[in-house]
């Protein structure tokens, strides 16, 4: 079994009416201009580079 490790700058808790209605799970969530937005260039990146 591979084991991943990850550096998270800050975990907060976000209630599910400020996501972004196209957010699904494993989503790069950043905040933007005071909203949050699902990044999905930063989303992408680390699927391909954390893939098992």
């Amino acid at each position: 079994m591979k084991a991943i490790w990850m550096l998270v700058k800050q975990m907060i808790d976000i209630g599910k009416s400020k996501l972004p209605k196209n957010a699904e799970d494993g989503n790069v969530i950043i905040l933007e201009n005071g909203r949050f937005c699902a990044n999905k260039e930063e989303t992408d990146d680390r699927r391909k580079k954390f893939r098992i």
